[in-house]
């Protein structure tokens, strides 16, 4: 850990599949016109569907990536039939991502699907930002499709997130178990079905604060929320939402459903509109 790979080109990058349990740091910027991009894109390996995700949920990485303040830029995957699609597809216990940037990314996968990861598992996210366009089924997160068992700091996402099916968020899909704090999500989030979440699809435990969502969020099913679409056992504080918020039932400006949870010291100011007749409210349907 003391003394990571240097990556300085797609070549490098690609070859951390090599191997995924060893210690990482971006060492230049990537972009399309980097080293290596046309060659990674396009090889007999990845047939023209953009990068190869690093891990997928049968060989996790479970190594350290720092981004170093660097940033990729133009990440594209174009994976609609696969799971775990994202830069890193799955990463595990042991695996950190951190201080990471990722501009204009375009990223579409099945599910499990995140500019960053598609999935983490066991560990904490930190100093992270996204921007782009993510799609996928379920579980799709501007930067994370599902967290399970850890936090996410200081962290962002710019782009618009589209899912066909259920946890669908501007910076996570689902998180189950775990915090949020000082982060935020300013993309628009579209899905045709349940749990949809300006910041946060659905959170079955853990703690908000000082966070904030300000995109659109969209949706013709239930658990709809401004910041978070379903909560349970999870309070809320110092955090907003000021984005549309359009569901069926269970819709809120700030948290669609809420069980067992508080939430002090925030507020919502989007426009809500349900189609349905049962559970909306200005704050919390």
């Amino acid at each position: 850990a003391a003394n990571p790979y240097q990556i300085s080109d797609w070549y490098e990058l690609n070859n951390i599949h090599q191997n995924l349990g060893a210690n990482f740091t971006l060492a230049a910027d990537l972009d399309k016109n980097s080293a290596g991009y046309s060659s990674v894109a396009s090889s007999s390996a990845n047939r023209d569907s953009g990068f190869d995700p690093l891990g997928d949920d049968t060989t996790s990485f479970t190594g350290s990536f720092d981004g170093n303040g660097y940033t990729i830029s133009n990440l594209t995957i174009n994976r609609s039939s696969t799971d775990y699609v994202g830069l890193f597809g799955s990463v595990k216990s042991g695996g950190t991502v951190t201080n990471v940037m990722l501009a204009d990314a375009d990223v579409t996968g099945q599910n499990w699907v995140g500019s960053l990861v598609g999935n983490h598992t066991g560990n904490n996210i930190s100093n992270v930002s996204a921007g782009g366009t993510i799609s996928g089924r379920n579980y799709v997160g501007g930067v994370v499709g599902q967290i399970q068992n850890g936090d996410v700091s200081d962290s962002s996402a710019s782009g618009n997130v589209t899912a066909t099916a259920e946890f669908a968020g501007g910076l996570v899909g689902d998180l189950s178990s775990g915090n949020i704090r000082n982060s935020f999500a300013s993309g628009a989030v579209t899905t045709d079905s349940n749990y949809v979440g300006g910041l946060v699809g659905n959170l079955s435990s853990g703690n908000i604060s000082n966070s904030y969502a300000s995109g659109a969020v969209t949706t013709d099913d239930d658990y709809v929320g401004g910041l978070v679409g379903n909560l349970n056992s999870v309070n809320i504080s110092h955090s907003n939402a000021s984005g549309t918020v359009t569901g069926d039932d269970d819709v809120g400006g700030l948290v669609g459903y809420l069980t067992n949870g508080n939430i002090t010291d925030s507020n919502a100011s989007g426009a809500v509109t349900s189609d349905g007749d049962d559970d909306v409210g200005g704050l919390v349907g």
